[in-house]
């Protein structure tokens, strides 16, 4: 059975609604977007960083402020094809899909919507939609990681803290965690500017630095931390070590020279080892120096691994 609407527009309009209908549409589409309409393709990628997954609260809120206040007219339209949001009217993606399907309908002079044109339109959207959120999905767990995470992880490979047993124990205690940090923090921070990255913060404690939240959140699947009675414990989950050894290996293959990686990566192990007697007064240090040569080795390699 044929639909009788399409996004909320009857699929049959006479030439004075079509004409309305297009008006209307293409006047709060150059509200909203700032210019006149292009290609379909290209207007709908380009309403991503409104719409898309993971959009920018902070983009949306600037460009729902800078919007006068939708007209009487425009709040004929279904919701669908034009949301009102804080008093404003967003044309959506649907819109933008239907005032392409009835400007097609203004050239041939038709009052009809056909069926395959609803399917495609139909099709569109919800193709639209897919990429979206499989671009969003993907964003999260194949974002870029910057060498100061990257350090964070082969500090704990180097440091043998695989298992609970084994972990990154960072104090509750705020002071206590600062000295921890005094400790750990300047190696990743090295490591970082030998690869062209920023220099991180060094006086801060590690429980709540970004290189390790972002570790554990990004690198979630080979790192955790869990709650602990006396803090936070940081590892590599067992089993998760090679796994993360070749995801360190990829992502720096990718990002310095093998000239660059070399120099970032022995100076990080020799500063380890000038800490390690820092690290064990702390009850911290776990490194087997076998393990960590075969860490070294692998990150050496040329390529990306």
């Amino acid at each position: 059975m044929t639909p009788h609407k399409l996004f909320g527009i009857p699929t049959r309009l006479d030439s004075a609604k079509r004409h309305f209908l297009v008006r209307l549409l293409t006047k709060n589409w150059e509200v909203l977007m700032g210019r006149p309409l292009h290609s379909l393709e290209a207007d709908l990628d380009d309403m991503a960083p409104l719409f898309a997954n993971g959009a920018s609260l902070q983009n949306l809120r600037t460009r729902v402020y800078a919007l006068p206040e939708a007209d009487t007219e425009t709040r004929q339209l279904p919701r669908e094809v034009a949301l009102i949001i804080d008093g404003c009217m967003l044309i959506t993606p649907e819109g933008r899909i239907l005032l392409d399907v009835l400007l097609d309908l203004q050239r041939t002079d038709s009052e009809e919507i056909s069926v395959d044109r609803q399917l495609s339109a139909l099709t569109i959207a919800t193709a639209l939609r897919s990429e979206w959120h499989a671009r969003w999905l993907h964003k999260q767990f194949d974002s870029s990681i910057s060498v100061s995470v990257l350090g964070a992880a082969l500090f704990l490979l180097i440091n043998g803290s695989v298992g609970k047993a084994h972990a990154l124990l960072v104090p509750g205690d705020s002071k206590r965690d600062r000295e921890l940090g005094a400790v750990v923090l300047p190696l990743i921070a090295d490591f970082s500017m030998s690869l062209g990255g920023s220099e991180p913060e060094t006086d801060t404690g590690i429980r709540n630095h970004w290189a390790f939240t972002q570790l554990t959140r990004l690198l979630g699947r080979d790192v955790t931390r869990e709650r602990s009675k006396s803090g936070t414990a940081i590892f590599v989950r067992v089993g998760r070590e090679g796994n993360l050894l070749e995801e360190l290996a990829s992502r720096l293959g990718r990002t310095a020279d093998a000239n660059r990686r070399y120099t970032a990566i022995t100076d990080f192990t020799n500063g380890y080892r000038r800490a390690r007697g820092s690290l064990a007064a702390l009850g911290q240090m776990y490194e087997d120096p076998t393990i960590t040569r075969r860490i070294t080795d692998r990150l050496l390699i040329s390529g990306e691994g």
